[in-house]
């Protein structure tokens, strides 16, 4: 009967290790924030999505500011490649007293810079999008990747010209 007892128990003992050795868990371990540079012409909210090395998503919004770097705080992510995407939800484009309810990339230019804890960082980038490394943070929040978006506004000039026609008055 002890022996019995000694097997089942080794059994469960074991099951668990193995249980928990098997299981897919988001160890995390790293930390990003992701900031929007100031702009005067852009107005409302900046919504991103963090996607890490595991898969998992945290999307955010933040607004802008027309004078100072908006931030988040730090965001767990697991150690490795995270992208971050720019999600282009602005509400206004305020720079000709105009504003569209609901503006284009095609009215934004987006440039994007990440640094470490050890400076910049590559940030493999298509328009609104930022893949870049993330380092372990063994203390707490220290090591973070700071992902920084700086939008423009794409402005153009439209002119207009008249052919006069010499018998039209």
């Amino acid at each position: 009967m002890k022996r019995t007892l000694v097997v089942l128990f080794g059994l469960l003992f074991m099951g668990v290790f193995a249980n928990s050795a098997f299981a897919a868990t988001d160890p995390l371990g790293g930390y990003i924030e992701v900031c929007k540079a100031p702009s005067t012409t852009l107005t409302g909210n900046f919504s991103f999505s963090v996607t890490d090395a595991f898969g998992a998503v945290t999307d955010e919004t933040i607004p802008i500011s027309s004078t100072i770097t908006s931030c988040t705080a730090p965001v767990p992510v697991d150690t490795g490649m995270a992208t971050v995407t720019e999600l282009v939800s602005l509400s206004g484009l305020t720079d000709t007293g105009a504003v569209s309810t609901a503006p284009t990339t095609a009215f934004t230019s987006a440039t994007v810079s990440a640094n470490g804890p050890t400076g910049p960082l590559t940030c493999g980038t298509t328009a609104f999008t930022c893949t870049t490394t993330v380092p372990a943070s063994p203390n707490g929040s220290s090591n973070v990747v700071t992902v920084t978006f700086t939008d423009t506004l794409v402005t153009g000039v439209v002119e207009v010209c008249k052919n006069l026609v010499t018998w039209s008055g």
